[in-house]
C-alpha cells in the first residue's frame, strides 16, 4: 500500500468522523432532535473504509 493511498484513507476516515463530531455537538444543543441515526450511518461508513484498509494491507503482504 502507497503512502498516497494511505492518506486518502485517512482523509476520508477523518472526514466520517467529523461528521459524527457535529451531529454529536448538535444532538446536545438540540435536544428535541435525534441524530443518532446519522451518526450510525456515518459510523458505518467509516467501519467500511477501515475494513478496505485492511484488506488492502492483507493483499499487499501476500
Amino acid at each position: 500500500m502507497k503512502n498516497h493511498d494511505i492518506l486518502n484513507f485517512c482523509d476520508e476516515i477523518l472526514n466520517h468522523l467529523t461528521v459524527i463530531k457535529g451531529y454529536l455537538q448538535l444532538q446536545i444543543e438540540r435536544k428535541d432532535v435525534d441524530y443518532l441515526f446519522l451518526i450510525l450511518k456515518e459510523i458505518d461508513q467509516s467501519e467500511s473504509v477501515i475494513d478496505s484498509i485492511i484488506n488492502q494491507v492483507k493483499a499487499d503482504q501476500y
